[in-house]
């Protein structure tokens, strides 16, 4: 009773505190009502990039070179002819008459080249099994060049042309593995993208608006003329929301 006596406020406040957000119930039903459109974002994520598992499925291909990449990047002899060619890479001039320079070190072109094949070439004379034997090979044959300039420039332009001739091995193995897993034609992979958007949304007439891409790449631009920016790009597969037709342009969300 006395509790009850000393805190003579105590109905004054709880009605205060009832009366003193009249909008509480208003913001709260607004809350609930400040994205109705928060379904349907999460079905179009859903479903507008319907080749996600088809991307998943290429990247999990296996990779046959890993192995060689690795073992050539752990090659001492390839990472010094790298490490040479990108350090003097911007320190190298070059002049109409046909010379090139590092430093105080000045030489015709022709002279570089002649002098690059020919050290190639006496590498090759020397036995060799591997790859890390031939690059060794030729790593020495480059000292024996006198001047440590010619051999940084040696270096320099042998690094290039050994590079290439290794891509020239790693190309046809990686056309090999990638066109075996894209050589499906677009007619057949645009019904399973059809088929998957229909899957995943249990309404089906949610994609009666939608439609896929399928060009390589389409430009998205900011009004229906070609002299109009450019201002994004859909991709084959993508889903879009048709809001109005014209003749030759399409209005899409």
């Amino acid at each position: 009773m006395s509790k009850k006596k000393s805190d003579s406020l105590n109905n004054i406040r709880e009605m205060l505190g009832a009366i003193y957000d009249p909008l509480k119930e208003h913001r709260e039903l607004m809350e609930s009502l400040a994205d109705p459109l928060k379904e349907h974002r999460e079905m179009m994520a859903s479903i507008a990039d319907p080749l996600k598992e088809f991307r998943a499925s290429i990247a999990d291909i296996p990779n046959p070179l890993k192995e060689l990449s690795t073992s050539i990047a752990g090659i001492d002899s390839f990472q010094l002819l790298k490490n040479v060619a990108f350090e003097i890479g911007g320190d190298l001039s070059f002049h109409v008459e046909g010379l090139i320079s590092l430093a105080s070190k000045r030489m015709a072109v022709s002279e570089l080249q002649d002098l690059s094949y020919q050290v190639i070439h006496d590498s090759l004379l020397e036995p060799s099994g591997t790859l890390e034997e031939s690059l060794n090979n030729l790593i020495e044959e480059i000292r024996s060049q006198k001047d440590p300039l010619t051999q940084k420039l040696l270096m320099w332009f042998v690094y290039p042309l050994i590079v290439a001739v290794i891509v020239s091995f790693i190309n046809p193995v990686v056309n090999h593995y990638v066109e075996s897993h894209l050589n499906e034609d677009k007619r057949s992979l645009s019904k399973k993208i059809e088929s998957k958007a229909k899957k995943s949304v249990a309404n089906s007439s949610a994609l009666k608006d939608l439609r896929y891409v399928t060009a390589d790449t389409l430009n998205v631009r900011f009004s229906a003329t070609q002299k109009s920016e450019t201002i994004g790009f859909l991709y084959f597969g993508y889903a879009v929301i048709i809001i109005d037709r014209q003749k030759s342009w399409t209005l899409v969300e």
